[in-house]
C-alpha cells in the first residue's frame, strides 16, 4: 500500500477539537463506530430470529464459538482499520484517493448497510 501526500499544518484557531485535524474526521470516526455497533446488534437480533446469517466466515465462526467474542473481534477489527485511516486521513493511496474520502466511502457503507437492516427488521418484526 503506496501512501503519498504533504501533511496539513494542524489548525490554528482558540478552538480545540478532540482530533486535532478538526471534527469532520471526528464525525467520521465517531459515526463508522457507530453504525458498526449497530450492525452488529441488528445482525444478532436478525440471526436470532432465523432470517439471516452473518456473511462475513471469518466473524460466523467466531458468532458460533461466543457471541461476547464475536462482538470484541468485531469491534476490534472495525476500530483498528479506522484509526489506521484517520492516522493517514490527509495522504493519499497510490496518488489517486484521498484516505479521508475512503473513510467517507465507509461511513456511506455503513448508512446503507443499516438502513437494509432496518428494512428487514421491519419485514420480520411488522410486516
Amino acid at each position: 500500500m503506496a501512501l503519498q501526500g504533504e501533511r496539513r499544518p494542524p489548525t490554528t484557531g482558540t478552538h480545540r477539537t478532540p482530533f486535532r485535524r478538526g471534527p469532520r474526521l471526528f464525525f467520521l470516526v465517531v459515526g463508522i463506530l457507530l453504525l458498526s455497533a449497530l450492525d452488529a446488534i441488528f445482525t444478532l437480533i436478525l440471526i436470532d430470529t432465523g432470517h439471516v446469517r452473518e456473511w462475513n466466515p471469518f466473524l460466523a465462526v467466531l458468532l458460533e464459538r461466543d457471541v461476547q467474542l464475536f462482538a470484541n473481534v468485531k469491534t476490534a477489527l472495525t476500530s483498528a482499520g479506522v484509526f489506521v485511516l484517520a492516522a493517514f486521513v490527509d495522504r493519499s493511496l497510490f496518488h489517486r484517493i484521498r484516505v479521508g474520502r475512503i473513510l467517507e466511502f465507509i461511513l456511506v457503507g455503513y448508512c446503507l448497510l443499516v438502513l437494509y437492516h432496518l428494512s428487514l427488521l421491519v419485514r420480520v418484526f411488522v410486516l
